[in-house]
């Protein structure tokens, strides 16, 4: 299910620049560290190509994106990337065991049969493949942001965790992401769920002080989650492995 045209264009301007997806960025540079970079790799979801980009210049060689969005492949294209495609990740047109490493941030939450998604990413994945895997935890902290974005659902990590095993995969890292901010951020969309019936999104970037502070912030707890596994968070995140 595509995003709303309004949010997805906002989406697209602010990958770049929000405290959000640059932590999120960083923290998929940081699973991806024992990676290879001539890897075969697909951003499943890849919006406006921010994420690509950057794997791109961090020496990953060979990268490539679906997204269910022409907007967001016309994006990519207009920045130059080549190996994109507008594709259901529910059913691509990949061949089995095609790719190395699996991304998908923020995609299998607006997906209608999110267990098929992971079954045909599990088919294109080659044998010792890994995918990454970033969604929205919690369903009490649905709010207008989630409608904005078109999600069906928000998961709880054992859900997620379930999810991924019924469609053949090995998990090897299952925690939440986005710990310390969870109690504001909670506090924020409660108070907007009470005041705000109309359209709405958490999209807004902060001034740009409290925009580094808080992707600092992000980068330190990043470091601390590539050792230990968090409790409870605003995100769901797992790595898992195909045997």
């Amino acid at each position: 299910m595509e995003m709303r045209p309004l949010f997805e264009k906002k989406y697209h301007l602010l990958e770049a620049k929000h405290w959000w997806f640059k932590a999120r960025r960083d923290m998929i540079l940081k699973l991806l560290r024992s990676t290879k970079k001539e890897a075969k790799l697909i951003d499943i979801g890849c919006a406006g190509g921010t994420t690509l980009k950057f794997l791109t210049k961090k020496g990953f060689s060979n990268t490539s994106g679906i997204d269910l969005s022409a907007n967001a492949i016309k994006h990519c294209k207009s920045k130059g990337m080549k190996q994109v495609s507008c594709q259901d990740a529910t059913k691509t047109n990949f061949k089995d065991n095609t790719f190395d490493t699996l991304i998908s941030s923020d995609v299998v939450q607006n997906i209608p049969d999110d267990l098929q998604a992971l079954k045909e990413w599990h088919r294109i994945a080659n044998k010792d493949s890994t995918l990454i895997l970033f969604t929205d935890a919690y369903q009490w902290l649905w709010s207008k942001h989630d409608e904005s974005a078109k999600a069906l659902r928000r998961y709880s990590l054992s859900q997620l965790e379930k999810k991924v095993k019924q469609a053949g995969w090995k998990i090897e890292k299952s925690s939440y992401w986005n710990m310390m901010l969870l109690p504001p951020i909670a506090i924020v969309r409660f108070l907007k769920n009470l005041v705000n019936n109309k359209e709405g999104d958490d999209l807004d970037l902060p001034p740009r002080i409290l925009n580094r502070l808080i992707t600092a912030w992000m980068k330190t707890e990043n470091s601390l989650l590539t050792h230990i596994n968090a409790p409870f968070g605003v995100n769901v995140m797992i790595v898992a492995r195909k045997n």
